[in-house]
């Protein structure tokens, strides 16, 4: 009764870290998911387009003949 077999608790071992290592990763997805603070209009670092101008230069006609 006192004697319990090697490879039994090799595979009870086994069979904890592996839900270890699972319940951490879905741990680090929530966390990940909750505290996304990647926000695209941030980091955008693009300027005008080329049509920017053609788009500005009837508003400065206006402006001016006022």
């Amino acid at each position: 009764m006192g004697n319990i077999d090697v490879t039994a608790w090799s595979g009870f071992a086994r069979k904890t870290a592996e839900f270890g290592f699972d319940f951490a990763g879905v741990v680090r997805n929530l966390v990940m998911d909750v505290c996304d603070s990647y926000r695209p209009e941030l980091h955008c670092m693009r300027g005008p387009g080329p049509k920017w101008p053609a788009k500005l230069t009837p508003v400065k006609a206006l402006v001016t003949k006022s």
